[in-house]
């Protein structure tokens, strides 16, 4: 689970250490009386918070090893992983390029173990860092394809369709080889944002034009923008040119 889904209760864990400074300040003994009881009801959820998150790491480690074992008895593994429209939506940045919680781990543990190819399905909306990308044979990128996006994913993996997309976006391997990364980590940038400013510095070298150009020599991406592969290749030849006055 992604710590995403602790935030409600640790709202409400903020909500009541509010209420304790707030009764702190009120004066006299009723107000030391309910600042106990307030500070002891937040103890106790501590402790439930604590509780819940052994249980889920206990769930999710017995998920990891359900998946471990049937990787070693499958002939071939198909993963779906990715995000949701909680984790990708306007109006707020991805605190990261990573995938949420434990779906890197659980493809490399996969990968491990299984006896067959393991194909991974992405369903995210952005670029995302695949530190196990080199350990699988292919990857399906789905972003979020609508009400019919499993019925064309099964067509594409059972070869019915040939798939034809190119990617819209440059994906770097790392968020720090990223332009934006790049440009926020000047000393101008760190100026601006003291002052509550945003300084988009690339300048004309955003996405491709950031990756293709010599004068920077920094790492190649991941994915080029405009990648994308299919069941078929494709050659040209005996090329003739006709001129027309």
């Amino acid at each position: 689970a992604s710590g995403q889904d602790q935030r409600p209760a640790l709202m409400l864990l903020a909500i009541l250490a509010a209420a304790v400074g707030i009764l702190a300040v009120a004066g006299g003994a009723r107000a030391r009386l309910t600042l106990a009881a307030c500070a002891g009801a937040c103890v106790a959820i501590a402790s439930l918070l604590a509780c819940l998150a052994r249980r889920s790491q206990m769930r999710e480690e017995r998920m990891l090893e359900e998946a471990v074992a049937a990787a070693r008895e499958a002939d071939a593994c198909l993963l779906v992983i990715g995000t949701d429209g909680h984790w990708e939506s306007e109006g707020g940045d991805q605190p990261h390029m990573r995938l949420p919680g434990r779906q890197n781990e659980l493809v490399s543990r996969v990968v491990a173990a299984a006896r067959g190819p393991v194909i991974v399905m992405l369903n995210v909306g952005s670029p995302k860092e695949l530190p196990w990308i080199d350990g699988v044979p292919a990857v399906l990128l789905a972003h979020y394809g609508g009400e019919e996006m499993a019925s064309a994913a099964v067509d594409v993996l059972l070869g019915r369709v040939c798939p034809s997309g190119r990617l819209p976006t440059t994906w770097p391997r790392r968020l720090c080889e990223s332009p934006a990364a790049a440009a926020a980590a000047t000393e101008e940038a760190r100026r601006a944002a003291f002052r509550g400013e945003t300084l988009y510095a690339e300048g004309c070298y955003v996405g491709h034009r950031y990756f293709s150009s010599a004068t920077l020599g920094r790492a190649p991406p991941l994915f080029c923008f405009g990648h994308g592969l299919s069941f078929t290749t494709f050659g040209y030849s005996e090329l003739t040119v006709s001129v027309f006055k």
